[in-house]
């Protein structure tokens, strides 16, 4: 039963700490971004929004990697990243 009693009493120290970080301003522009895509896949626009890069990403990751492979010819498009 000592554990019980120990949660109870940290209870006010984990407030606070939630607290402290749901009004950091970093925080929240990341839970922004995370509601955005949660949205958007449960819209069916994630695959509009992000496929195009997403492929593009994995096929250099698979071709530019895979000796296998004969290197294409890159269209030395600059990647949103870069």
């Amino acid at each position: 039963m000592g554990s019980a009693s120990e949660a109870i009493q940290n209870i006010p120290a984990v407030v606070r700490t939630i607290a402290s970080t749901v009004r950091d301003p970093e925080f929240r522009q990341r839970a922004r971004y995370d509601v955005e895509l949660v949205v958007d896949l449960l819209r069916g626009k994630a695959k509009q929004t992000y496929g195009p890069l997403v492929s593009k990403l994995s096929r250099r990751a698979f071709f530019d990697n895979n000796s296998d492979f004969p290197q294409t010819a890159s269209t030395n498009e600059p990647m949103a990243a870069e």
